[in-house]
């Protein structure tokens, strides 16, 4: 506050801003979508081999866990889960059932392991697709509604902006652009609205003398 008890323009600024996703999602989500594919890949190994399979699946998952912690500098250190923090821990947790999978596979014999497998990988894959198609439709959604948000903000800007133009030429410009208040701007403007008597001190002389006539 200032010590000539002086009254000063308040300004507020809101700004809206958004991230570009286009470098997280190639450079992040596609890489993780990509490791995670292949831990499909370990049911090429016969099922009565588990060390083997278990080799690919848990080289895979210590890809993803190295891949995360190399990221994590580029992204944004907050306390809260972002949506692609969601997919990078739900590739992690799919591989994490893939290894359980191929641990389990061990403990069937012959015939009974290869039904297991199958089952395994419809079941797998239904959870990889649903997942992704949720993924997506809801990065669509709120893509579309964070658009109209900022569409929103940008037309009621530029329509404040065209109301402050309209009231700066109707003034035609008597008032300076800083050092008035809301009060003295509107006695000026309209000197008899709500009985404000006109701040003739504020304006030209030309000006002051014609509204001490009125």
């Amino acid at each position: 506050e200032a010590t000539s008890h002086r009254q000063y323009p308040l300004y507020n600024i809101y700004t809206h801003v958004r991230r570009q996703m286009g470098f997280y999602v190639w450079n992040i989500a596609f890489v993780m979508l990509l490791i995670m594919s292949l831990s499909f890949t370990a049911f090429s190994v016969p099922p009565n081999k588990p060390w083997s399979r278990l080799n690919v699946s848990i080289s895979l998952l210590l890809t993803s866990v190295a891949f995360k912690i190399v990221v994590t500098h580029s992204l944004p250190k907050i306390s809260y889960l972002t949506l692609l923090d969601k997919y990078v821990l739900f590739c992690m947790v799919f591989q994490c059932l893939m290894v359980t999978q191929n641990a389990l596979a061990s403990l069937f014999i012959g015939g009974d392991a290869r039904h297991f497998d199958n089952i395994s990988k419809a079941f797998m894959a239904t959870v990889a697709v649903f997942a992704h198609l949720l993924f997506g439709g809801y990065v669509w959604i709120t893509t579309r509604t964070i658009t109209k948000l900022l569409e929103r903000a940008d037309d009621e800007y530029m329509h404040l902006c065209k109301k402050i133009d309209e009231f700066y030429h109707e003034t035609n410009g008597i008032l300076a652009v800083s050092g008035f208040t809301y009060e003295d701007a509107r006695s000026a403007y309209d000197p008899g609205k709500n009985g404000v008597k006109p701040q003739t001190q504020l304006l030209p002389k030309k000006t002051a003398d014609w509204y001490s006539t009125v």
